[in-house]
């Protein structure tokens, strides 16, 4: 018992020593850039430091716009596929789909940026017209980099749902839909919102694969 309480202290100090240091270099950052904030600088149009023209509004809205699009579009592919890993699919395939995810989170943002690029922004250009640089480009590209996260932490909160519970539900006359729908997705919604919230920081912290595929930043509704 006294070496856990041990183990439990050193714990509790390394974690408060972490939280410490996060907190000191976003009270410095604060610090330091709160000075360059400006009305002109949040709504400005134009980033031409040449010109000491300073405006990100442009890259704000872009960045919103795109994060949004990528994680609903994930949203929509892979919820539905860790349902099916976590609760339909055989053994065998379970593995091939999970290794293959696990081999996509390791490649690097560039190189999907790059297969973007070549495979994807032909593909809208040879099917809606335009140059194939746009927000579609960038939301399919963000949407392949969260997804293997997404499925991942999703199907291991999905299965983190004890057993008992589903058996319960079903022993009531519940099918197995209404089952996951009742039990099994209220009970891994905190893994679910866990994996988006990766997926949210990903996808705004991804800045050379999309810029490979949208181009420069703009407002989308003025031209």
């Amino acid at each position: 018992m006294r070496g856990e309480g041990y183990v439990s202290k050193a714990l509790f100090l390394c974690a408060s020593f972490s939280a410490i240091v996060v907190f000191l270099i976003t009270l410095f950052l604060l610090w330091e850039g709160v000075s360059a904030l400006s009305i002109e600088f949040i709504t400005g149009m134009t980033w031409s430091p040449g010109r000491m023209l300073f405006g990100i509004f442009p890259t704000l809205v872009g960045t919103l716009v795109v994060v949004v699009g990528a994680i609903a579009i994930a949203t929509i592919i892979g919820v539905p596929t860790a349902i099916y890993l976590a609760e339909f699919s055989p053994f065998w395939l379970r593995n091939i789909v999970k290794s293959t995810v696990e081999v996509i989170v390791g490649i690097p943002s560039v190189v999907i940026g790059f297969f973007g690029l070549m495979v994807i922004v032909p593909l809208i250009r040879g099917t809606l017209g335009g140059r194939g640089e746009s927000i579609l480009a960038g939301w399919i590209v963000l949407a392949v980099m969260i997804l293997p996260n997404l499925i991942t932490l999703s199907e291991d909160a999905m299965r983190a749902v004890p057993g008992s519970h589903k058996e319960a539900s079903l022993a009531l006359g519940a099918t197995r839909w209404q089952t996951i729908r009742r039990v099994v997705l209220p009970g891994a919604s905190s893994g679910i919102r866990a994996a988006l919230v990766l997926g949210v920081g990903r996808a705004m912290g991804e800045t050379m694969a999309v810029l490979m595929v949208v181009g420069n930043p703009e407002v989308p509704w003025i031209p």
